[in-house]
């Protein structure tokens, strides 16, 4: 079960904005590939504990807007986000390959 976070309606930042944009015009939205390896992150960690949420309102939701979305991302994962979550949830690989590659 995935969890909707309500955003503001904060624009982005402009690198944030300008990389979006690129991304898209690629034909590649990020946004599902964060989400579902962010998701995979919580799985991974033992799911949706007050611990795991502070830590990802502390390492991301607080500073949106503030700093690079790639750099808070990968200050919370550890690592850039990977395909294979949005492959999984897709039903493209099986959930019992590890993640490979990075974005």
């Amino acid at each position: 079960m995935k969890i909707a976070i309500a955003t503001s309606n904060k624009k982005l930042p402009d690198h944030d904005r300008a990389l979006a944009a690129a991304l898209k015009a690629k034909g590649c939205d990020v946004l599902p590939v964060i989400d579902d390896d962010a998701f995979a992150w919580f799985l991974d960690h033992g799911g949706m504990t007050r611990e795991n949420g502070q830590r990802f309102q502390e390492l991301v939701l607080a500073r949106a807007g503030t700093e690079d979305a790639a750099a808070m991302y990968r200050h919370f994962r550890g690592r850039d986000a990977a395909l294979e979550p949005l492959l999984q949830q897709r039903g493209l690989v099986s959930h019992s390959m590890k993640p490979s590659r990075n974005l």
